[in-house]
This record gives structure tokens, C-alpha cells and sequence, in this order.
């Protein structure tokens, strides 16, 4: 089986990372070299250093900015401008995901969009999980 399609048989969504696709490509005495030629013709995008997607030609639906702005710099959820105009809550187009973190300002420029990531002091922040077992 080639690569693309191993990988996209095994990827559960558009985004994937580094680890994900060595084990996709572990079959290659060399999986970096195959790498390296997949990002060459496209296949496979590298959004950052670690975090790739499918190429135009192999994804099966569009890849998710919100699971990108996660990826890139997490744990941190989508906020600001961005999420007012996912709602219509703004006229405004947003041409940048931001999003709130207890982690400090950073901004990323990638091939698939701007993602900027602002401070929240940790107080104000609360990631919880709360477990609900149905029984």
C-alpha cells in the first residue's frame, strides 16, 4: 500500500502530527526521506514544525482551523473576534483565528491561516474535564 493512502486510511481527521505519520511511514527504511517527498508534491502540508494536513487532492472534508489553533499552541480556546464572527455576532470578516491561553502572547503565520493566542492570567482560565457516566 503507498503512502497517502496508509494515511489517510489510518487518519481519523484532516490534522494529524509528527509522531502519527512516522508510524504511518514506518514501513520506509527511511520514513523522513518519504516525508520529505510527500511535503515536496503537496501531499501533505506542514502547518508548523510537527502539526501537518492532508493535501487538497487526499482530504475528504476541510480541515479545522479551531483543531489547528489547539494544536499550534495549547491548551487554549478559541475566543475574541474570531469566535464573534463564527457566531455572526460581528460584521466584520476575521482573517486571523485568536484564541486565550495561561500560556504568553504568540502569533504564528502558517500556510493556512494567522493564529494569534492571547494571555488570560490562570485565575480566569479554567480548563476542567468533569466526567459523566451514564449508566
Amino acid at each position: 500500500m503507498d503512502a497517502m493512502n496508509q494515511i489517510r486510511k489510518r487518519a481519523k481527521t484532516e490534522e494529524f502530527d509528527y509522531l502519527f505519520l512516522m508510524d504511518c511511514l514506518s514501513s520506509y527504511k527511511q520514513p523522513r526521506d518519504k516525508l520529505t517527498v510527500l511535503l515536496k508534491n503537496r501531499q501533505i502540508i506542514r502547518v508548523k514544525k510537527g502539526i501537518y494536513i492532508l493535501g487538497d487532492e487526499y482530504r475528504k472534508r476541510p480541515y479545522s482551523l479551531e483543531v489547528l489553533a489547539n494544536l499550534i499552541y495549547g491548551p487554549s480556546y478559541i475566543s475574541f473576534e474570531y469566535a464573534l464572527a463564527y457566531y455572526h455576532l460581528i460584521p466584520e470578516r476575521v482573517s486571523r483565528v485568536t484564541s486565550a491561553s495561561s500560556k504568553r502572547i504568540k502569533q504564528f503565520t502558517t500556510p493556512v491561516g494567522e493564529f494569534c493566542n492571547y494571555y488570560l492570567r490562570p485565575q480566569i482560565i479554567s480548563f476542567r474535564v468533569t466526567w459523566l457516566y451514564i449508566w
